[in-house]
Parts: C-alpha cells; structure tokens; sequence
C-alpha cells in the first residue's frame, strides 16, 4: 500500500499493526502521516539496539561503525519526532 493509493479519508480509516520486526514498517508508515492508528506488539527502539541486546559480542563494532547497520529502523526517535497529534498509539510489551 503506497502514499499516492491512499485517499484522504481512507489515510484516518487505516489501522496499522506491527509486531516484533514488523513494527519497523508500521513506524514508518506512521512517520508518513499514513493511518489514524498504531498498534505495536513487542515493538524494538531500534535495529542497533535490538542488535547489541542479541548479539553482545558485535556491540563494539555496531557503536564503532554504525554504518554496519545500513537500515536504522530507529523507530523511538521517530515516535519522539513526530508529535502524537492525531495519531492513537497502543503499545504491548512483555518483558
């Protein structure tokens, strides 16, 4: 589904979901401004972060040239980017 397929009133009926890695696509719809609703389930901050927490050892080589990481999926600076206006956030998370 791309920006230009969506209708102005179908951009307020859209609900996206994403769970795990899928809540990288589902942030960054949202950062487009399409959708009215968000809903993520076990939802990761970050590619770099999920990476250093799984993988310990490559820690130093992820802080030391990020450039490893080629798609950021920084999905809490886009949440901290973008203000909530308009936008419904439901969030779940088991830790």
């Amino acid at each position: 589904m791309s920006n230009s397929n969506l209708t102005r009133r179908s951009r307020t009926q859209v609900v996206l979901v994403g769970q795990s890695v899928g809540c990288g696509p589902a942030v960054e719809f949202a950062a487009r401004g399409v959708g009215a609703r968000v809903a993520l389930l076990s939802p990761f901050a970050s590619i770099a972060q999920m990476a250093e927490a799984a993988f310990p050892l490559v820690t130093p080589g992820v802080r030391a040239l990020p450039a490893l990481v080629r798609d950021k999926f920084d999905n809490l600076g886009k949440v901290r980017a973008r203000p909530a206006a308009g936008l419904s956030r439901l969030l779940f998370h088991r830790g």
